[in-house]
């Protein structure tokens, strides 16, 4: 992967920027004063959330590195008048403070992270909407059968569930087998291969296939966001679709990313003692931060193009149903009226795992407020 430091530099900025931007209004104002002069009244300033060493993030070690409007500066946080906080690094900001110094922003307040609007018109669903999601790996960590992916694809054929969401990886670069490489064939045919077994079980079936890459995926792209898979022959009920992405399934909006943001930003951030839900407080960073990638730098396993996250990895709109798979353990949340769903993964190690089955009733134009949170049920 080659990213030019101008292009990154500016895809960065323009993401804080858009983000900051939706608080103008709020504030009263129409700029963001400069982080690194002095100010002795409180004023209103952006900018992402850093650490100042390679070491793990904490209250003491934060800097915040402004946008344009603060060409570029950075001075240090002291967070120390915060009652509650959460910061992880790459975080966007608004909050309010003074800089006596020039040197030190002492934070007085964070506006809160704002949930973008739900769709404006509720889903076009004459019955109920039967969705079946499931993460990868689908073969276990002693073989390369896929025999969990058959039993999976047989619950589809089974349950008849209108749209099922297949999310990598599907060739594990993690799977012992894999990264031995003495295999009869190569990575692209193993890949293929299953497809083809999965189209030919469902061949009858009105079930509609997505497949969603993981950058972890060995056949295919090593970047994030992740392009769709190329498939060498088409099949009428599959679809190929990038990572991460928004699905729309007659006015039901689905996101989805297949890369482990939970655990990875579980691993970077820090909060106050007695902050809320760990679980639900990672999942709504992805929301508040719109973004399903918020994270930079990135975890060293993925690897993140800024220039692709700027125009790829963001949401303007959130989806009445968030998909995060994660190696952390399974949930459910309502969180701002989304759905969070982590439905695990198919393969745990040598045994199986899990899955999550989501029913969607029908909603009036009348009765819908944006959220369908009272009309979904969701099972792991």
């Amino acid at each position: 992967m080659f990213e030019h430091n101008i292009d990154k530099a500016a895809a960065l900025n323009a993401i804080v920027g858009d983000y900051a931007d939706m608080y103008l209004e709020d504030m009263g104002s129409d700029h963001f004063v400069n982080i690194r002069s002095v100010f002795q009244e409180g004023s209103y300033v952006t900018g992402r959330v850093y650490c100042d060493s390679l070491g793990k993030m904490n209250a003491t070690s934060l800097v915040l590195e402004g946008s344009d409007s603060s060409n570029g500066n950075w001075v240090a946080l002291n967070v120390s008048r915060l009652k509650q906080y959460s910061f992880f690094s790459g975080q966007v900001i608004v909050g309010k403070g003074i800089n006596p110094t020039g040197e030190t922003l002492i934070v007085e307040e964070l506006l809160a992270g704002k949930i973008p609007p739900f769709p404006k018109n509720p889903p076009d669903l004459r019955e109920p909407l039967h969705i079946a999601v499931a993460c990868g790996p689908y073969t276990t960590a002693d073989d390369l059968s896929f025999q969990p992916m058959t039993d999976f694809i047989n619950y589809v054929t089974e349950h008849k569930p209108q749209v099922c969401i297949m999310a990598g990886p599907f060739v594990d670069s993690k799977h012992e087998l894999i990264q031995k490489g003495n295999l009869p064939e190569n990575y692209d045919a193993i890949f293929q291969k299953q497809i083809h077994t999965l189209a030919s079980i469902l061949e009858n079936s009105k079930t509609k296939i997505v497949l969603v890459p993981s950058q972890r995926d060995v056949h295919h792209d090593c970047v994030y966001p992740t392009p769709p898979f190329r498939l060498d022959k088409a099949y009428k009920n599959i679809l190929c679709a990038p990572d991460p992405c928004v699905l729309d399934i007659n006015g039901f909006v689905v996101g989805i990313t297949a890369v482990d943001i939970l655990f990875h930003l579980g691993k970077e951030e820090i909060s106050s003692p007695g902050a809320s839900d760990r679980l639900s407080r990672l999942a709504k960073h992805v929301l508040t931060q719109h973004c399903f990638y918020p994270l930079y730098p990135a975890s060293e396993d993925v690897g993140l193009d800024c220039t692709l996250l700027e125009d790829s990895g963001r949401f303007s709109t959130t989806p009445h149903l968030l998909v995060l798979p994660s190696d952390l353990r399974s949930f459910v949340k309502d969180i701002g009226g989304c759905i969070c769903v982590n439905p695990e993964r198919v393969t745990k190690g040598i045994v199986g795992g899990t899955f999550a089955r989501v029913l969607v009733d029908p909603v009036s134009v009348g009765s819908y407020q944006g959220s369908m949170a009272h009309s979904v049920s969701v099972e792991v």
